[in-house]
């Protein structure tokens, strides 16, 4: 069995061609493409618009797909004139389907050394191949039913011509400085959360403290507490704490001149205690005002922004994200939306739009015109 590796950016196009089910077994002449070790991995990039990629190293081959500049892809070796490179998961590839035995959705592999094809027939070069017991999820089938479309597993080729890469490095390098900033993303997440399951711990320590009568109420555990929360280096929490330390700090100060007056100064204790009250009222009037203020906007969704990558015909630069779910591809004219990588935002204003070619069964596109970024 094959030891496939990642799939890269660079997708193969959906291909109508002739339709025979063939045996498309690989002779003992006919060995898989071999496995590229990671560390010998390169990354290139598409340096030109509308490059022909195709199914073998020659012009001759058959174009199965248009990449674009900007693309990239993972060079396996060298092959003539052309780069062997690595093909995506979302590529079209083809097993005759007398090779597997399906089981709704997916199927296993019956037999050794079965080719993949970029076209349900056997006129076109092998671009890959699957051992017996491997996994496949079935996406098609052909109009005579004889050859089932497939995602394509790790290990599919392709080839480009030299003259539209740009050599960029390693992979391996490449990846492990990605997995370093990977983690560090997930860092800043985790801190995140922590810092909002501490600010709710923080808020229901003042409440507590407001449902008591007002000459036993001591805010000092909820102000530790947002200062902890100011102090943990997450700005966007820093300066809500620093206002919430601020505003019961004033409490705690009023509420130390009440406990100073003895029973005889009960005009001036009504008075703090009236300052108090009024205190609080302002406090939650402005905070209700903020609310509304940002209520006032009608938005089209709200989430968390993260990067598409560089995939071959993406819809959208990023993505908006929440709970895990991907609900809208993003593009922009009007922002750069790099800036807003891992901030919560609301799209206030923007254009939806249906789902490219190769794209539908994923979310919509919106192209955003106006947006917010959230607390």
């Amino acid at each position: 069995m094959l030891n496939f590796r990642t799939p890269v950016t660079l997708a193969l196009s959906a291909i109508v061609g002739s339709f025979a089910c063939a045996q498309d077994t690989a002779p003992a002449t006919d060995p898989a493409p071999a496995s590229t070790p990671e560390e010998k991995i390169v990354l290139g990039e598409v340096i030109a618009a509308n490059v022909n990629v195709r199914a073998g190293n020659t012009m001759n081959h058959r174009i199965v797909c248009i990449a674009n500049k900007g693309d990239q892809v993972l060079i396996l070796e060298e092959a003539g004139d052309f780069f062997k490179i690595m093909a995506p998961k979302g590529a079209s590839c083809w097993v005759a389907c007398q090779f597997v035995e399906r089981k709704g959705d997916t199927a296993i592999v019956n037999a050794n050394n079965v080719n993949l094809r970029p076209t349900p027939d056997t006129s076109h070069p092998v671009i890959g191949q699957l051992a017996s017991g491997d996994p496949v999820k079935i996406l098609g089938q052909d109009n005579l039913g004889t050859w089932f479309r497939i995602e394509p597993p790790k290990g599919v080729i392709a080839y480009v011509s030299k003259k539209f890469i740009a050599v960029k490095g390693n992979y391996a390098d490449i990846t492990r400085e990605a997995a370093r900033e990977e983690s560090a993303r997930i860092a800043t997440e985790e801190r995140a959360l922590a810092g909002t399951s501490a600010w709710k711990d923080a808020e229901a320590l003042a409440r507590a403290e407001n449902e008591k009568p007002a000459a036993e109420r001591d805010w000092t555990a909820s102000i530790e507490a947002f200062r902890a929360i100011g102090a943990a280096g997450d700005p966007k929490l820093a300066q809500r704490a620093e206002e919430q330390v601020k505003y019961l700090e004033g409490l705690q100060e009023l509420q130390a001149l009440v406990r100073s007056l003895d029973a005889t100064s009960q005009v001036q204790k009504d008075g703090y205690e009236r300052k108090i009250a009024e205190l609080e009222s302002k406090w939650h009037s402005d905070q209700a005002a903020k609310a509304a203020k940002k209520a006032e906007k009608t938005f089209i969704v709200q989430g968390w922004v993260e990067e598409v990558g560089s995939l071959f015909g993406r819809p959208g630069t990023h993505k908006i994200v929440e709970a895990g779910v991907t609900l809208y591809y993003l593009k922009s004219e009007t922002y750069d939306l790099r800036r807003y990588w891992h901030n919560r935002i609301r799209i206030v204003k923007g254009t939806v739009k249906a789902a490219p070619d190769g794209w539908e069964d994923g979310p919509k596109v919106i192209e955003v015109e106006e947006l917010e970024v959230l607390e």
